[in-house]
């Protein structure tokens, strides 16, 4: 078995028919031309800390986090035919034959709480991937405001998490089809967005040895657990696909070292390690280094933390790994990074 990770050059090209399936990110500069291949783009993300948009388009998304490298970049998806695209209620999708990517965005102020948004926006999205026939999610993206502040004495993520849970919860045995995903902070107040990658046949469910899985948290955590899985692995053709969730440094349940982002950036990349070795190991996958992670994601909580942390990252990756900064909140208030990925594995 080849040890090789399919390297995703600077700029989208052309593939050759057959050559991978799956979908594809890369980050762009975000005031380059465009130069990209309209017919292949499944979603074009911006980051930046203000939006004009009061509504959403897979190919045109913008989420209000900034950017905290000098060069502000943009985040591409692509496919390798053709997509299509179309509007179902409050979701606007692109697909093609294998893969869909959707997104959703509500206003919570036409909700009575961020648990019936949240609600209802699952509730929408599983609807869809039913009737179109992609229902196996694979990841999931999750951004709204003031993640760690209380409303009607409940933390606003946890509130998150119940109406969530109560989602996925209609569907019987549910924690077996529950997906990678993060969930941050960002800076649009009242705003609740949602993306997503959903394929017509299953992934495989991915956990880490160090951690607990967060679907069985103990009840200090919220009312109801989060519910997601560590990293969720898609066999396609000729490629395995890793989507790694949103990882920071807890090892079980607990959050370690809450005071030092050095320290948790060493604990990150631990876990991300472990995952990596755990792929390896169970599903017989040649991926062994964090520098064959295909692109990395990183959430910020003090934009002062953030040439230290990069100045650091040397010590875990190449720097040929491709990784986006950006600033959020993130779910707990002793964390003060999170870290997301994606492998792209040449089987």
């Amino acid at each position: 078995m080849e040890n090789s990770v399919i390297k995703i050059s600077p700029l989208p090209r052309e593939r050759e028919p057959g050559e991978i399936e799956a979908p594809v990110n890369v980050y762009y500069p975000a005031t380059a031309s465009k130069i990209l291949f309209d017919k292949n783009i499944l979603a074009t993300i911006q980051y930046a800390s203000e939006s004009g948009a009061d509504d959403c388009d897979a190919q045109a998304l913008e989420v209000n986090l900034p950017c905290l490298s000098s060069t502000p970049y943009q985040e591409i998806w692509y496919a390798p035919h053709s997509v299509s695209e179309g509007r179902r209620g409050n979701i606007s999708y692109r697909h093609t034959g294998d893969i869909l990517f959707g997104t959703i965005q509500l206003k919570e102020s036409d909700f009575s709480s961020l648990e019936d948004c949240t609600f209802q926006c699952y509730r929408d999205i599983l609807n869809l991937i039913h009737e179109l026939g992609y229902s196996s999610l694979l990841r999931l993206w999750n951004y709204f405001s003031d993640i760690n502040s209380e409303a009607e004495e409940i933390e606003r993520y946890k509130s998150f998490c119940v109406g969530r849970h109560k989602a996925f919860s209609i569907i019987p045995d549910f924690e077996r089809y529950l997906t990678a995903a993060s969930a941050i902070g960002a800076h649009a107040q009242g705003t609740f967005l949602v993306y997503f990658i959903a394929a017509k046949n299953p992934g495989v469910q991915i956990e880490n040895p160090r951690q607990i899985s967060a679907f069985h948290y103990p009840d200090q955590y919220g009312p109801r657990s989060p519910s997601f899985t560590r990293a969720m692995l898609k066999n396609w053709r000729k490629v395995s696909q890793l989507f790694i969730s949103g990882t920071a440094s807890i090892v079980g349940h607990q959050t370690l070292h809450a005071d030092n982002v050095l320290q948790q950036l060493d604990e990150t990349f631990k876990n991300l390690q472990s995952l990596l070795d755990h792929v390896r190991e169970v599903h017989q996958l040649g991926i062994r280094k964090l520098d064959e992670i295909t692109s990395l994601k990183v959430y910020v909580r003090h934009k002062e933390h953030y040439p230290l942390i990069e100045e650091n990252m040397q010590k875990y990756i190449d720097k040929d790994v491709p990784v986006l900064f950006l600033q959020g909140e993130i779910c707990r208030t002793d964390l003060l990074l999170e870290i997301e990925g994606l492998a792209n594995i040449r089987r």
